[in-house]
């Protein structure tokens, strides 16, 4: 029974990510396979238990996707983006505690969960973590899920007006 609940619910999320590149939207395949699962679930057509050897084969596999991207950075590369990357990394916990102590006053969200929601990290990620540590991961998904979102619709429309104000400011030199 439990082979076929797992086939069913690969099934389903292999088609939700499917459908989900193909409306080419933000992490397309992420984005479809959680919906498409969630709606099934939330709909009761079937119910999927968690099954915690998925989860520790799903964060092997983010460990390996991870690693193998590890592959072109050596000591040079290390030493020259230490500075920027120490100032950053300052930087972002900084904001991190800032933003998620406004959202944790501001809501009834619990400090560890607010933190982690505000955590700069790709949605699978923070997904997972919050499940590794026992907070609702499905409200870090969802607040991660809008930032991504607000960052795809902004962040063209920004760029596009930065290199028109580059473009024209190097004309004006001229």
């Amino acid at each position: 029974m439990i082979l076929i609940e797992v086939i069913l619910f690969l099934s389903i999320a292999l088609l939700g990510g499917v459908l989900g590149r193909l409306a080419r939207i933000p992490i397309g395949s992420v984005i479809g396979a959680m919906l498409l699962v969630g709606i099934i679930q939330v709909s009761e057509i079937f119910s999927f238990t968690n099954m915690g050897w998925l989860t520790f084969v799903v964060q092997v596999l983010i460990g390996i996707m991870l690693g193998v991207s590890f592959l072109s950075v050596n000591k040079s590369v290390i030493k020259r983006i230490s500075v920027g990357l120490i100032i950053s990394l300052i930087g972002i916990i900084l904001m991190i505690i800032l933003i998620g102590s406004i959202i944790s006053v501001s809501s009834s969200l619990d400090f560890k969960l607010a933190i982690l929601s505000s955590a700069p990290g790709a949605v699978v990620e923070m997904a997972t973590i919050a499940t590794a540590l026992d907070l609702d991961s499905p409200t870090v998904v969802l607040i991660h899920l809008f930032r991504v979102v607000i960052i795809m619709a902004i962040f063209p429309i920004l760029i596009k007006s930065l290199n028109r104000v580059i473009s024209e400011g190097a004309r004006n030199k001229k």
